[in-house]
């Protein structure tokens, strides 16, 4: 087993299996393990560009970084720089680098990190630290930037798991790396597994794991130590995959999940052998008896779907544009085919719910069932005004909704998701395509996901988002 996320994968569930009641931990270093430092180095040389009206660097992108952070001289030489220029720069890289606007305006995570620091947080009784040769003093701002990037994520960093270079340290980065898995041990934590993008500084940890009961995991970006300083025992990765990690567990036990329903009869009864237990169906995509085609190929009977989804204890899901007479007529039709109100929502638009008289038959017709708005045009309001934005949600609220809906394809779905949770509100998050998606937007924690589950291939058995849930 060659990939690094599978080997993380089978040791945290073996370490779990062995100390069930232990608090496990993981320590990640940060620079060039989460945080991609080629943006940094990247933000910094632009800047002196921009400063000294210069052109060195204008084609420069981040691609184009290979080299670690402390060898700036080397690439700055292979750029033909004047040495009286170079003097300059090094000048203000030094005192750029580490400063607050560096590091708040250009780090970025490495792509999945986040997710799959996400996934290990939400484990019971399993835990995150950091463990860096940063010095002591940047403690504050480290800790305020990580948060910052990782906050969208649902992910964070915490004081007391966050160990750092004494100031005034003679002692080496490795020897830093080594005291600092000695203390996490001694506050009562067991280790087991390093993820680490400089080679001697996993070796400097393999000293001390005398039992090699920590997973060493290097991650293969930009480092400046010498490759061959891996233990021959480590595992070498690049990509943080979350699909790879959390292949056969399940992402959460706390979300609903719901198919959302296309013409496709095979897909259908893939469903019903399912263990999803909701359906999400457009009754405007039926015939008979709710809708006369005038041409066409003859659309299927809603009536048999429902029957079957009924009859297979599943529950219903209504995607709706309003509440019409056909919306009524619907709703009595599942109503008498024996679902109850713990087994149906309806999604509707906002304004719909505000009209009260509609609203107050619908709540005397079915008082139990779960109403659904989407705010995606609410989507920068919620940012931007949440103090207005709540008192309408709230109204809303007041007039029988009581869960709101998420596109994950607009731009700021993860911060406007974690806003609606952080006020009170269960979340659907919706229009969900593909696997990778899906985790991602399990890990955020909503109430519902609803999404286009592929129940059929062979080929894809091991990207089924249906082996995922419980």
């Amino acid at each position: 087993m060659n990939n690094w996320m599978a080997r993380l994968a089978k040791h945290y569930n073996n370490t779990r299996d062995k100390y069930p009641n232990d608090r496990i931990l993981i320590v990640f270093d940060i620079d060039g393990t989460i945080l991609d430092m080629r943006y940094v180095i990247l933000h910094v040389l632009k800047a002196f560009d921009e400063s000294h009206n210069t052109r060195h660097f204008a084609g420069l992108e981040a691609a184009d970084i290979d080299f670690h952070e402390e060898h700036i001289q080397s690439f700055l030489d292979r750029l033909r720089i004047s040495p009286e220029d170079q003097k300059v720069i090094l000048e203000q890289y030094k005192r750029l680098f580490w400063s607050s606007a560096a590091t708040f305006e250009a780090h970025r995570p490495f792509r999945g990190v986040l997710e799959v620091i996400r996934w290990l947080q939400m484990q019971p009784r399993t835990y995150v630290a950091l463990n860096t040769g940063r010095p002591e003093s940047l403690r504050l701002q480290t800790l305020n930037t990580l948060n910052r990037l990782a906050d969208e994520f649902r992910v964070r960093f915490d004081d007391d798991l966050l160990y750092m270079k004494p100031d005034g340290s003679e002692q080496t980065i490795p020897e830093i790396k080594a005291n600092g898995i000695r203390s996490f041990a001694e506050k009562g934590y067991r280790v087991f597994a390093v993820v680490d993008n400089e080679p001697e500084n996993l070796y400097a940890i393999s000293r001390i794991d005398h039992q090699r009961e920590i997973l060493l995991l290097h991650a293969d970006t930009i480092f400046k130590s010498r490759r061959d300083s891996v233990p021959g025992y480590a595992v070498n990765g690049k990509g943080y995959d979350i699909t790879t990690l959390i292949l056969n567990n399940t992402p959460t036990r706390h979300t609903q999940f719901v198919w959302d329903y296309t013409l496709d009869s095979d897909r259908f009864h893939q469903f019903i052998r399912s263990n999803i237990h909701w359906i999400q169906v457009d009754p405007h995509f039926f015939s008979s008896p709710l809708r006369k085609i005038s041409a066409g190929a003859e659309l299927p009977d809603i009536t048999e779907y429902l029957s079957e989804i009924k009859g297979h204890d599943k529950k219903i899901k209504l995607r709706l544009r309003d509440l019409t007479n056909m919306t009524a007529e619907t709703l009595r039709m599942v109503a008498k085919l024996g679902f109850d109100g713990s087994s149906i929502c309806i999604d509707v638009n906002i304004a719909t719910i505000l009209d009260d008289v509609k609203m107050k038959t619908l709540r005397l017709d079915h008082p139990h069932i779960i109403i659904q708005s989407p705010v995606d045009y609410l989507a920068d309001a919620i940012l931007t005004k949440p103090m207005r934005v709540r008192e309408i949600l709230e109204f809303v609220k007041g007039r029988g909704a009581n869960r709101f809906s998420v596109n994950w394809m607009q731009p700021k779905k993860r911060q406007v998701i974690n806003r609606l949770l952080q006020w009170g509100y269960e979340v659907d998050v919706n229009n969900i395509q593909g696997l990778e998606p899906f985790l991602q937007a399990a890990l955020l924690g909503p109430y519902s996901i609803t999404s286009h589950f592929n129940f059929l291939g062979d080929q894809y058995e091991e990207h089924r988002v249906d082996r995922f849930i419980a």
